[in-house]
């Protein structure tokens, strides 16, 4: 597996902090910190990438799933020039 150095300056707490982490999971320092940031990072993507609604928001969300209103003419505008321009 190809891989790419990744460089960062931590204050001496936090360093023992991650070398005592790793080594009561049997862990390198190394391997630690590559667990615990892609798992932050897949943590921190997966909710930048989901939408939450409150419950009055998702019923109307679902409303308009469940009926959705007639196209009004900007939309149906939008839709013509897309289709002339090639569209599909």
């Amino acid at each position: 597996m190809e891989t790419t150095r990744l460089e960062l300056r931590v204050p001496p707490g936090l360093k023992d902090l991650a070398e005592k982490a790793a080594t009561c999971l049997g862990l390198t320092t190394t391997a630690f910190v590559k667990q615990v940031v892609a798992e932050r990072a897949q943590q921190v993507m997966q909710d930048y990438a989901t939408i939450k609604l409150g419950d009055r928001d998702r019923e109307v969300f679902l409303a308009i799933l469940e009926s959705p209103p007639e196209p009004n003419e900007y939309v149906r505008q939008a839709f013509a020039e897309y289709r002339k321009s090639g569209g599909k």
